[in-house]
C-alpha cells in the first residue's frame, strides 16, 4: 500500500521517535529555526538522536532560517557528534521532513479539506514520493 498514511497530531512525536529508533544507517531531516525556537523538540528526542549517532547512524540536518535564529538556537540545542552535520540553506523552499534510511518518510503536506491549506503530517514508504523528497533534500544540501 503506497498511499501516504496521515499521522494524527497526537501521534506526530511518537511516530518520529519510533522512526528514529528504527534507523540503521541514516537520518535526514529538515528544520525551520524560527519554528524550533518557538516550539523546541523535547530533550528525549535529541537524546534518542544522540544514541543513534553513537551507534554510527549518520544524521544530516538541513536548516532553514536566519543566521540570528541559528545563533539563538545553538545556545539551546547543541548536538555534538562526529555523525552529525548541519547545513544552513538560504532557500525559502522549506518542506518539513524526516527521512530514515532513505526508505521511510514522515513529511508535512497539504491536504485539500474543508480548511484551505491545512497542513498535516503523513508517513510513506512509496518509492516515488521517497525519490522526490530525497532529490529535494540532496539538491538543497548540496547547494547549502
Amino acid at each position: 500500500n503506497n498511499i501516504p498514511r496521515e499521522v494524527s497530531a497526537s501521534e506526530i512525536l511518537s511516530q518520529a521517535m519510533s522512526l528514529v529508533s528504527s534507523a540503521r544507517k541514516s537520518i535526514r531531516a529538515t528544520m525551520n529555526a524560527a519554528e524550533e525556537l518557538k516550539a523546541p523538540l523535547p530533550r528525549d528526542y535529541f537524546l534518542l538522536l544522540l544514541d543513534k549517532m553513537n551507534q554510527g547512524v549518520k544524521f544530516q540536518r538541513l536548516g532553514f532560517g536566519s543566521e540570528e535564529d541559528f545563533i539563538n538556537l545553538d545556545s539551546i540545542v547543541r548536538v555534538d557528534s562526529e555523525n552529525y552535520e548541519l547545513r544552513i540553506t538560504p532557500s525559502l523552499d522549506y518542506k518539513r521532513m524526516l527521512l530514515i534510511d532513505d526508505s521511510k518518510l514522515m513529511f508535512k503536506g497539504f491536504q485539500n479539506s474543508l480548511v484551505p491549506r491545512q497542513s498535516r503530517f503523513f508517513y510513506t514508504e512509496d518509492p516515488k514520493i521517497l525519490g522526490e523528497y530525497i532529490n529535494y533534500f540532496e539538491e538543497k544540501w548540496n547547494s547549502a
